[in-house]
């Protein structure tokens, strides 16, 4: 888990720290480009100095098979998911106009904020967790169902909090143009 914390950190500071340079030397929008390559760049920089040592450096062709079958349900079930988030502002826009889906999509995104903010992170500790729990015949149901409680507790909380706070925040956030989002967020 230390190993993992300090790749993604590392590429999140990384990429931060070229994003807002080349901002600064004048490079405009595509400096958050460049702090992306950046980010991505020093995340495998680091991960290549924690990598195992008995690790060959040139991938092989030995599973091939296992890694194109579970690659392709798991693109296909990607490719679904982001199809039927996309779908509502797909249909927004056609029906009600770009302003109204602007509204939406800012709404949803503030919304998201907790699984960007907080279950990304936690994904990547309770994927080896469960794995372990399961690998070593530990109580794995038991785990499973208390860590689905305790994020269910901390969402319903954010969400909570944020429906009830949804006008302060997109202001702070967002600014007074985006205040007619609120509504939305509320929802």
């Amino acid at each position: 888990f230390e190993a993992l914390g300090l790749i993604s950190f590392s590429g999140s500071l990384g990429g931060a720290a070229a994003s807002v340079g080349f901002a600064a030397t004048g490079h405009g929008p595509i400096s958050l480009a460049y702090g992306a390559l950046t980010g991505t760049m020093t995340s495998a920089g680091v991960a290549a100095f924690f990598r195992p040592s008995g690790l060959p450096w040139i991938p092989g062709l030995r599973g091939v098979r296992e890694v194109i079958g579970f690659g392709t349900t798991t693109s296909g079930t990607t490719l679904l998911n982001i199809a039927g988030q996309s779908a509502p502002e797909l249909f927004l826009g056609r029906l009600q106009g770009m302003t109204a889906t602007g509204r939406y999509g800012r709404a949803q995104g503030l919304v998201m904020m907790f699984e960007r903010l907080i279950l990304e992170g936690l994904y990547a500790v309770a994927l080896p967790m469960f794995s372990q729990a399961l690998r070593q015949g530990g109580d794995f149901a038991g785990i499973f169902l208390r860590t689905v409680g305790y994020v269910s507790l901390c969402g319903w909380c954010f969400l909570g909090a944020l429906g009830l706070l949804a006008d302060p925040v997109i202001l702070l956030l967002y600014g007074e143009p985006w205040r007619p989002a609120a509504p939305l967020v509320e929802l």
